[in-house]
């Protein structure tokens, strides 16, 4: 899709995309993505990436990353319930199943 961002050789495009259903986006919510390739503990990766939507009710955050295993968090603001997202691989064509939510 363009515009998206060149990456880095052996890194892929993948785009997150942020819905917020009260149209004011995410009231302090932020989405955390964690490498978990060697992991057996939740939340114990190295931070890749981290964001939220500032305001309205869509936006999108281009990522470029390696093969491998990632757990994507998403929560923490003050209206958690009008979150959404996906994650979708460079061609926008599948999602990638990579979300949860905080428990």
């Amino acid at each position: 899709p363009s515009p998206s961002p060149g990456c880095e050789e052996g890194t892929m495009v993948y785009r997150l995309k942020m819905f917020d259903s009260g149209g004011d986006g995410w009231q302090s919510a932020v989405y955390v993505l964690r490498n978990a390739s060697s992991l057996a503990e939740a939340n114990e990766g190295v931070v890749v990436s981290s964001g939220t939507l500032a305001s309205g009710s869509e936006g999108f955050d281009w990522l470029c990353l390696a093969d491998g295993c990632y757990e994507l968090s998403v929560g923490g603001g003050s209206a958690d319930s009008e979150i959404g997202f996906e994650f979708l691989d460079e061609v926008s064509t599948r999602n990638c199943g990579l979300s949860s939510l905080p428990g």
